[in-house]
C-alpha cells in the first residue's frame, strides 16, 4: 500500500517537473526572441523574426517523451532556449529544495534562551520594523539593543511596552572608537552579545566626482567598515564560548551585484560586504570555537524607504518595490531558520546570475535603458556629512 502511494506521488511530481520544464523552455525561447529584437533595434538592423513564431511546441505524451520541436529556420534558437530553460529549472529546483530544507528540517534559532540582540540602524526603515517584530514575538525572552546615531523616542517607548529589556545606545557608526566604546559598555552590562544584526546604511545619491571624498569614506565606514568592526568585536568578546547559539546577520543588497548610477559608495560597499561574508563564513567553519556561529546575508531589491526615494523600477511587474514590512519579515524568518544567502524572491537570484555574466558593454547598455528615468526622479535621503579639515596643514620636506 505504501509503495503504491509512493509511486503515485513520484509520478505526480515527475509530471509537474516535466510540465514545468516545458513552460520554462517556451519562456526561454520567448526571451531569446525578445533579446534578438532588442539587439536588432539597438544596432538598427532590419531583421525578420516571423520565423520564430513558426516554432511548434508539442505537449508531453505517454511515457514522458517530448516530441522534437519543429522549427521553420534558424534552429540555433532552440539550444539557446533549452540552455535558458535548464538554468531556470536549476534555480527553481534550488529554491524549492531550500525552502523545504529550511522550513522542515533545519534546526531553528531558539529565542527562549534569553538572547542579547544588537541591532544597528534600528531607529528607522527596515531596522525599525524589525525591532517591532522581535519585540512582539520574543519581547519577554530577549534583550534588544538598538545602536544608532539618533534615538527614536516613540520607538523606544513602544518597544519597552513589549520588551522590558529594550534599550537605545547612541553611537556614530562612522567612528571606530565610538563603536568600540559602545560594544565594551554592552559587554560590561549584559556580559555577552548573542545575535548581531548589521543593518545601518546611508546612500549619497550623487555621481562619484560630485561628492566629497570625505563623504564617500564616511559612507563606507557606515555601510561596510562598521559591519566589519562590530563583527570583529563580536567574535572576540570574552564570554563568547557559551551554550547559546550565535548569529551574525548582514543587510546586503542586490546593488552589490548589478550596475547602478549615483550609487558608487553604496553599491561598492555592498559588493565588499558580499565578499566579506563569503570569506568569513569559510574561515569560521575551519575553527572549532566558531562552529555554532551562523552567518546570514539578506539581499533585497529596491525597498520603499527614504534611502532611495524616487527610485523607479523599470520592470515593475517582475521587480516591484518591496515594502519595509516584507523585507523585515524576511530578515526575521531568515534569522530564525538560520539561512545563508537570501534573496527576497527566487527570480532575483536568476536576474543576478544573468547580469553578473554579461559583457561590460551590455551591462552599460542595460543600465542606460533601465535607469534612465530614475536619474531624473531619484533623490534619496540626501545624507550629507560635514567636511573634515586637518588641524595642521601637512608639510612635505
Amino acid at each position: 500500500m505504501n509503495n503504491n502511494i509512493f509511486l503515485q506521488f513520484s509520478e505526480m511530481m515527475l509530471n509537474i517537473l516535466l510540465n514545468l520544464s516545458q513552460v520554462l523552455l517556451i519562456s526561454g525561447l520567448v526571451f531569446v526572441q525578445n533579446l534578438f529584437q532588442i539587439i536588432a533595434f539597438v544596432e538598427k538592423l532590419q531583421v525578420d523574426f516571423d520565423w520564430i513564431s513558426n516554432v511548434i511546441f508539442c505537449r508531453i505524451i505517454d511515457n514522458y517523451q517530448i516530441q522534437y520541436l519543429i522549427m521553420h529556420s534558424q534552429i540555433f534558437v532552440f539550444p539557446l532556449g533549452l540552455l535558458l530553460a535548464i538554468i531556470l529549472c536549476y534555480f527553481f529546483a534550488k529554491f524549492f529544495i531550500t525552502e523545504i530544507y529550511f522550513s522542515f528540517f533545519k534546526k531553528r534559532l531558539n529565542f527562549r534562551d534569553g538572547l542579547v540582540i544588537l541591532l544597528t540602524g534600528g531607529s528607522n526603515g527596515i531596522g525599525l520594523e524589525l525591532s517591532y517584530i522581535l519585540a512582539n514575538n520574543h519581547g519577554k525572552d530577549i534583550t534588544l539593543l538598538i545602536l544608532d546615531v539618533q534615538e527614536n523616542t516613540e520607538q523606544i517607548n513602544i518597544l519597552k511596552s513589549k520588551c522590558s529589556k529594550a534599550e537605545f545606545i547612541s553611537c556614530d557608526l562612522s567612528q571606530q572608537k565610538q563603536i568600540e566604546q559602545a560594544f565594551q559598555g554592552i559587554i560590561e552590562k549584559y556580559n555577552c552579545v548573542d545575535i548581531l544584526i548589521n543593518n545601518a546604511a546611508v546612500a549619497l545619491i550623487e555621481y562619484f566626482d560630485a561628492m566629497t571624498i570625505q563623504s564617500f569614506f564616511k559612507a563606507q565606514q557606515i555601510n561596510l567598515l562598521s559591519y566589519m568592526k562590530l563583527t570583529h568585536l563580536f567574535l572576540n568578546q570574552k564570554n563568547f564560548e557559551n551554550k547559546k547559539e550565535k548569529s551574525i546577520l548582514f543587510m546586503g543588497s542586490v546593488a552589490g551585484f548589478q550596475v547602478g548610477l549615483k550609487t558608487s559608495e553604496y553599491a561598492s560597499s555592498k559588493y565588499g560586504l558580499v565578499m566579506f561574508n563569503e570569506t568569513l563564513r569559510s574561515e569560521l567553519k575551519m575553527q572549532e570555537k566558531y562552529k555554532q556561529v551562523k552567518l546570514t546575508i539578506i539581499n533585497p531589491y529596491q525597498v520603499d524607504t527614504e534611502l532611495f526615494k524616487g527610485f523607479k523600477t523599470f520592470f515593475k511587474q517582475l521587480f516591484p518595490t518591496l515594502s519595509v514590512k516584507k523585507v523585515a519579515e524576511t530578515v526575521y524568518s531568515s534569522l530564525i531558520q538560520r539561512r545563508n544567502i537570501v534573496f527576497i524572491n527566487w527570480h532575483y537570484e536568476v536576474f543576478i546570475f544573468f547580469v553578473s555574466n554579461l559583457p561590460a558593454w551590455l551591462k552599460d547598455l542595460a543600465g542606460l535603458i533601465t535607469l534612465k528615468d530614475t536619474l531624473n526622479t531619484l533623490v534619496g535621503k540626501k545624507q550629507k556629512f560635514p567636511q573634515q579639515k586637518l588641524e595642521k596643514p601637512l608639510q612635505i620636506k
